[in-house]
């Protein structure tokens, strides 16, 4: 698409990158649009998707290193037909989940 200037590349850019990662939520969150799975947030800008059984830090070791951070993951995940395995969870219950399996967390998550 031509660009009559760099600014309408980058909003053209950013809006497709954000589409992409509200695509992505949508197909693993428990409802029809994107919502933490513990406590029901549906603010875009803190979801995130979460690997359910734990694993993350070695999946992300085990792709070419930084070629899929982001939203190229989400493109990832897209060109492999949203494999099963992730979830959907906001910042907060993110960490959380995260603290409670190094037992660093005793409340409810």
């Amino acid at each position: 698409m031509p660009y009559k200037n760099n600014v309408d590349r980058r909003a053209y850019s950013r809006r497709r990158k954000w589409r992409r990662k509200q695509e992505a939520l949508t197909r693993y969150s428990i409802s029809p649009f994107p919502i933490c799975a513990y406590c029901g947030e549906t603010d875009l800008k803190v979801l995130q998707l979460d690997h359910i059984d734990g694993g993350g830090n070695q999946h992300r070791k085990s792709l070419k290193k930084g070629k899929y951070g982001g939203w190229s993951f989400y493109m990832l995940l897209e060109s492999q037909g949203y494999p099963e395995g992730y979830q959907v969870l906001c910042a907060n219950c993110n960490i959380r989940k995260e603290y409670k399996t190094r037992g660093l967390y005793a409340g409810e998550i």
